[in-house]
Protein backbone atom coordinates (compact mmCIF):
# COMPACT_ATOMS: atom_id res chain seq x y z
CA UNK A 1 0.00 0.00 0.00
CA UNK A 2 0.94 3.66 -0.18
CA UNK A 3 0.34 5.28 3.19
CA UNK A 4 2.75 7.97 4.24
CA UNK A 5 3.16 11.68 4.76
CA UNK A 6 5.67 14.26 5.83
CA UNK A 7 8.52 13.25 8.13
CA UNK A 8 9.71 15.88 10.57
CA UNK A 9 13.38 16.79 10.53
CA UNK A 10 13.45 16.55 14.33
CA UNK A 11 12.27 12.97 14.35
CA UNK A 12 14.78 12.07 11.67
CA UNK A 13 17.62 13.68 13.55
CA UNK A 14 16.85 11.80 16.74
CA UNK A 15 16.23 8.43 15.16
CA UNK A 16 19.15 8.15 12.77
CA UNK A 17 21.39 11.03 13.71
CA UNK A 18 24.37 8.72 14.15
CA UNK A 19 23.82 6.56 11.06
CA UNK A 20 26.82 5.94 8.79
CA UNK A 21 27.29 8.89 6.43
CA UNK A 22 26.87 6.79 3.28
CA UNK A 23 23.52 5.51 4.50
CA UNK A 24 22.48 8.92 5.82
CA UNK A 25 22.72 10.53 2.38
CA UNK A 26 20.55 7.78 0.90
CA UNK A 27 18.01 8.02 3.71
CA UNK A 28 17.70 11.79 3.19
CA UNK A 29 16.67 11.20 -0.40
CA UNK A 30 14.27 8.39 0.48
CA UNK A 31 12.51 10.42 3.15
CA UNK A 32 12.17 13.28 0.72
CA UNK A 33 10.32 10.89 -1.59
CA UNK A 34 8.20 9.52 1.24
CA UNK A 35 7.15 13.01 2.30
CA UNK A 36 5.70 13.76 -1.14
CA UNK A 37 3.52 10.66 -1.51
CA UNK A 38 0.69 11.84 0.69
CA UNK A 39 1.52 15.15 2.35
CA UNK A 40 -1.96 15.35 3.85
CA UNK A 41 -1.17 12.52 6.26
CA UNK A 42 1.39 12.71 9.05
CA UNK A 43 3.95 9.94 8.96
CA UNK A 44 6.28 11.52 11.53
CA UNK A 45 4.42 10.16 14.56
CA UNK A 46 4.52 6.65 13.07
CA UNK A 47 8.23 6.67 12.30
CA UNK A 48 10.94 5.63 14.74
CA UNK A 49 13.88 4.07 12.90
CA UNK A 50 14.93 2.81 9.47
CA UNK A 51 17.47 0.32 8.11
CA UNK A 52 18.78 -0.22 4.59
CA UNK A 53 18.31 -3.71 3.12
CA UNK A 54 21.48 -4.27 1.11
CA UNK A 55 20.36 -7.68 -0.19
CA UNK A 56 18.30 -6.11 -2.97
CA UNK A 57 20.55 -5.40 -5.94
CA UNK A 58 19.78 -2.61 -8.35
CA UNK A 59 17.19 -0.83 -6.18
CA UNK A 60 16.70 0.77 -2.78
CA UNK A 61 14.73 -1.05 -0.09
CA UNK A 62 14.34 -0.17 3.58
CA UNK A 63 12.55 -1.48 6.66
CA UNK A 64 11.20 0.97 9.23
CA UNK A 65 9.56 0.80 12.63
CA UNK A 66 6.40 2.71 13.49
CA UNK A 67 4.09 3.01 16.48
CA UNK A 68 3.13 -0.67 16.54
CA UNK A 69 4.30 -2.02 13.20
CA UNK A 70 7.14 -2.70 10.79
CA UNK A 71 6.99 -1.40 7.22
CA UNK A 72 8.89 -2.07 4.05
CA UNK A 73 9.76 0.87 1.78
CA UNK A 74 10.48 -0.44 -1.72
CA UNK A 75 10.33 0.39 -5.41
CA UNK A 76 11.85 3.76 -4.61
CA UNK A 77 12.40 6.02 -7.57
CA UNK A 78 14.14 9.25 -6.64
CA UNK A 79 13.63 10.78 -10.08
CA UNK A 80 9.85 10.29 -10.13
CA UNK A 81 9.42 10.76 -6.37
CA UNK A 82 7.54 7.46 -5.94
CA UNK A 83 7.80 4.51 -3.55
CA UNK A 84 5.71 1.68 -2.15
CA UNK A 85 5.21 1.39 1.61
CA UNK A 86 3.81 -1.90 2.90
CA UNK A 87 3.01 -2.81 6.50
CA UNK A 88 4.56 -6.26 6.79
CA UNK A 89 4.27 -7.00 10.51
CA UNK A 90 2.17 -5.83 13.44
CA UNK A 91 -0.98 -3.73 13.42
CA UNK A 92 -2.28 -0.36 14.53
CA UNK A 93 -2.90 -1.65 18.06
CA UNK A 94 -0.35 -2.50 20.74
CA UNK A 95 0.32 -6.05 21.88
CA UNK A 96 3.12 -8.46 22.68
CA UNK A 97 2.25 -11.78 21.07
CA UNK A 98 4.64 -13.70 18.84
CA UNK A 99 3.47 -15.46 15.69
CA UNK A 100 3.49 -14.96 11.95
CA UNK A 101 4.35 -11.53 10.64
CA UNK A 102 0.87 -10.07 10.43
CA UNK A 103 -0.49 -11.67 13.62
CA UNK A 104 2.48 -10.60 15.78
CA UNK A 105 2.07 -7.48 17.90
CA UNK A 106 4.47 -4.79 19.14
CA UNK A 107 4.29 -1.93 21.60
CA UNK A 108 6.24 1.01 20.16
CA UNK A 109 8.96 -0.85 18.25
CA UNK A 110 11.96 1.44 18.01
CA UNK A 111 15.43 0.43 16.83
CA UNK A 112 15.71 -1.97 13.91
CA UNK A 113 18.74 -3.82 12.49
CA UNK A 114 19.36 -6.54 9.95
CA UNK A 115 20.88 -9.66 11.49
CA UNK A 116 21.30 -11.70 8.33
CA UNK A 117 20.48 -11.35 4.66
CA UNK A 118 19.85 -14.99 3.74
CA UNK A 119 17.53 -15.83 5.34
CA UNK A 120 16.43 -12.21 5.91
CA UNK A 121 16.16 -11.63 9.67
CA UNK A 122 15.51 -8.32 11.46
CA UNK A 123 16.03 -7.57 15.15
CA UNK A 124 13.75 -4.99 16.72
CA UNK A 125 13.95 -3.15 20.05
CA UNK A 126 10.31 -3.42 21.18
CA UNK A 127 10.49 -0.49 23.57
CA UNK A 128 7.33 -0.59 25.65
CA UNK A 129 7.29 -4.40 25.75
CA UNK A 130 10.89 -4.28 27.11
CA UNK A 131 11.85 -7.02 24.65
CA UNK A 132 14.18 -7.71 21.75
CA UNK A 133 12.20 -9.34 18.96
CA UNK A 134 13.53 -11.53 16.15
CA UNK A 135 11.63 -10.99 12.91
CA UNK A 136 12.20 -13.60 10.21
CA UNK A 137 10.98 -12.10 6.96
CA UNK A 138 11.89 -15.25 5.05
CA UNK A 139 10.29 -17.57 7.61
CA UNK A 140 7.20 -15.39 8.27
CA UNK A 141 7.73 -15.58 12.02
CA UNK A 142 8.21 -13.18 14.95
CA UNK A 143 9.67 -14.46 18.22
CA UNK A 144 10.90 -12.89 21.45
CA UNK A 145 14.67 -13.26 21.60
CA UNK A 146 15.08 -11.97 25.15
CA UNK A 147 13.26 -9.80 27.69
CA UNK A 148 9.78 -9.72 29.19
CA UNK A 149 6.96 -7.27 29.78
CA UNK A 150 8.11 -6.77 33.38
CA UNK A 151 11.20 -4.79 32.36
CA UNK A 152 14.36 -4.39 34.42
CA UNK A 153 18.12 -4.17 33.97
CA UNK A 154 19.27 -7.65 34.92
CA UNK A 155 22.18 -9.32 33.14
CA UNK A 156 22.46 -13.08 32.63
CA UNK A 157 21.05 -15.80 30.43
CA UNK A 158 18.12 -15.24 28.13
CA UNK A 159 15.68 -16.72 30.65
CA UNK A 160 16.50 -14.13 33.33
CA UNK A 161 17.90 -11.08 31.51
CA UNK A 162 15.71 -7.98 31.49
CA UNK A 163 15.63 -4.63 29.66
CA UNK A 164 14.14 -1.24 30.46
CA UNK A 165 12.70 0.43 27.36
CA UNK A 166 15.22 -0.72 24.74
CA UNK A 167 15.56 1.80 21.91
CA UNK A 168 18.66 1.72 19.75
CA UNK A 169 20.02 -1.50 18.26
CA UNK A 170 23.14 -2.25 16.20
CA UNK A 171 24.70 -5.44 14.86
CA UNK A 172 28.29 -5.87 13.73
CA UNK A 173 27.90 -7.43 10.30
CA UNK A 174 31.54 -8.49 10.05
CA UNK A 175 32.07 -12.23 9.64
CA UNK A 176 32.30 -13.86 13.04
CA UNK A 177 30.75 -10.88 14.83
CA UNK A 178 27.14 -10.92 13.63
CA UNK A 179 26.01 -12.85 16.72
CA UNK A 180 26.70 -9.75 18.85
CA UNK A 181 23.77 -7.35 19.22
CA UNK A 182 24.23 -3.99 20.95
CA UNK A 183 21.18 -2.34 22.53
CA UNK A 184 20.63 0.99 24.27
CA UNK A 185 18.22 0.88 27.20
CA UNK A 186 17.07 3.47 29.72
CA UNK A 187 20.59 4.51 30.81
CA UNK A 188 22.76 1.60 29.64
CA UNK A 189 24.40 -0.08 26.67
CA UNK A 190 23.82 -3.83 26.71
CA UNK A 191 25.47 -6.61 24.73
CA UNK A 192 23.45 -9.64 23.61
CA UNK A 193 25.48 -12.69 22.60
CA UNK A 194 23.14 -14.85 20.55
CA UNK A 195 25.53 -17.83 20.52
CA UNK A 196 25.97 -18.24 24.28
CA UNK A 197 22.56 -16.64 25.03
CA UNK A 198 23.94 -14.14 27.51
CA UNK A 199 23.24 -10.45 28.14
CA UNK A 200 25.82 -8.17 29.75
CA UNK A 201 25.94 -4.45 30.54
CA UNK A 202 29.04 -3.03 28.87
CA UNK A 203 28.54 0.66 29.65
CA UNK A 204 26.38 2.78 31.93
CA UNK A 205 24.17 1.75 34.83
CA UNK A 206 20.60 2.08 36.03
CA UNK A 207 21.39 5.64 37.20
CA UNK A 208 21.29 8.57 34.78
CA UNK A 209 24.35 10.78 34.37
CA UNK A 210 26.80 12.21 31.86
CA UNK A 211 30.27 11.24 33.03
CA UNK A 212 32.75 9.48 30.76
CA UNK A 213 34.74 6.46 31.86
CA UNK A 214 35.17 2.72 31.60
CA UNK A 215 32.19 0.42 31.45
CA UNK A 216 29.67 0.88 34.22
CA UNK A 217 31.61 3.89 35.57
CA UNK A 218 30.31 5.87 32.59
CA UNK A 219 26.76 7.25 32.65
CA UNK A 220 24.08 8.06 30.05
CA UNK A 221 20.70 9.77 30.12
CA UNK A 222 18.31 8.02 27.72
CA UNK A 223 20.75 6.86 25.04
CA UNK A 224 18.90 6.38 21.76
CA UNK A 225 20.36 5.56 18.34
CA UNK A 226 23.51 3.46 17.88
CA UNK A 227 25.85 3.24 14.89
CA UNK A 228 29.18 1.53 14.31
CA UNK A 229 32.31 3.38 13.30
CA UNK A 230 33.67 2.58 9.85
CA UNK A 231 36.30 0.35 11.43
CA UNK A 232 33.66 -1.46 13.52
CA UNK A 233 35.70 -1.08 16.70
CA UNK A 234 33.51 1.60 18.29
CA UNK A 235 29.87 2.56 18.71
CA UNK A 236 28.57 6.10 18.36
CA UNK A 237 25.65 6.82 20.68
CA UNK A 238 23.04 9.57 20.54
CA UNK A 239 22.80 10.35 24.26
CA UNK A 240 19.45 12.06 23.89
CA UNK A 241 18.72 13.82 27.17
CA UNK A 242 22.34 14.76 27.67
CA UNK A 243 22.34 16.37 24.20
CA UNK A 244 25.60 14.60 23.42
CA UNK A 245 27.14 12.23 20.91
CA UNK A 246 29.22 9.67 22.80
CA UNK A 247 31.73 7.07 21.62
CA UNK A 248 32.04 3.60 23.13
CA UNK A 249 35.41 1.99 22.39
CA UNK A 250 34.77 -1.71 21.88
CA UNK A 251 38.46 -2.67 21.87
CA UNK A 252 38.78 -1.97 25.60
CA UNK A 253 37.72 -5.14 27.36
CA UNK A 254 38.98 -4.69 30.92
CA UNK A 255 36.12 -3.24 32.94
CA UNK A 256 33.99 -2.65 29.87
CA UNK A 257 34.32 -0.29 26.95
CA UNK A 258 35.66 3.24 27.36
CA UNK A 259 33.05 5.98 26.88
CA UNK A 260 34.09 9.45 25.68
CA UNK A 261 32.27 12.56 24.46
CA UNK A 262 32.77 13.38 20.79
CA UNK A 263 30.23 16.18 20.16
CA UNK A 264 27.85 18.44 22.02
CA UNK A 265 28.13 20.64 25.07
CA UNK A 266 25.26 19.18 27.06
CA UNK A 267 23.19 22.33 26.77
CA UNK A 268 21.19 21.53 23.66
CA UNK A 269 20.76 23.75 20.63
CA UNK A 270 21.62 23.61 16.94
CA UNK A 271 24.84 25.56 16.53
CA UNK A 272 27.71 24.19 14.43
Amino acid sequence: GRMVGALSAAAFAVCIGVAPMTHGAIVDQVLAVVSTLNPGESFSEDFNDIVLDTSVSGSLQFYSTGVHAIRRISNIDISTQTADITQISGANVAGSQDGNLLNARYNVPWGIAIGSQSPLILYVADRDNHRIRKVSITGDQVTTLVGSSNGGSMDGGFMVAAFNSPRGIAINTQIGQDHLIYVSTEHEIRLINVVNQMVTTIAGSATAGSNDGLGTLAAFFSPASLAFSNTRDALYIADEKNNLIRKLNLTVTSGGGEVTRVAGNGGGGSSN
